[in-house]
């Protein structure tokens, strides 16, 4: 993966949070049995001024749904996504390719190793699941 893929990346998941209900979001969720003793849950995601954002209704929950940690993933990722964003965007700004001479590989410009330097390797990584070559 490039460096331009990578930053198209980061771009497009800037664009998303940016456009986004703005954050704090809360969950208010209902939890409950039918008539027929199934289990059924309806779950709104709210904005902080109270509006849905989004609601669902599940009804039959396998006994493995987890959700309350489900909601707070939701809710959290809303807080956690810029803050995450900001991080790897300032861990990655002092990072860049550079020619030192010609006919030579490119080296990273902030600690003069071979392009992508470790610390760019790993965080494009584990962001995309794709392991970075050399460019």
């Amino acid at each position: 993966m490039s460096a331009d893929d990578f930053a198209s990346i980061l771009s497009r998941w800037r664009k998303i949070t940016d456009a986004a209900t703005p954050s704090p979001w809360k969950v208010e969720a209902k939890h409950g049995r039918d008539i027929a003793d199934e289990a059924w849950s309806e779950v709104r995601i709210k904005a902080p001024d109270g509006s849905d954002i989004a609601s669902t209704y599940i009804s039959h929950l396998l006994e493995n749904y987890n959700a309350d940690e489900d909601e707070e993933l939701i809710v959290t990722a809303r807080t956690a996504m810029p803050r995450l964003l900001a991080a790897v965007e300032a861990a990655l700004k002092p990072h860049h390719p550079t020619i030192r001479r010609q006919g030579w590989p490119p080296t990273c410009n902030y600690d003069n190793r071979r392009w992508p330097c470790p610390e760019v390797k790993a965080i494009t990584t584990a962001l995309t699941g794709k392991e970075t070559g050399d460019e």
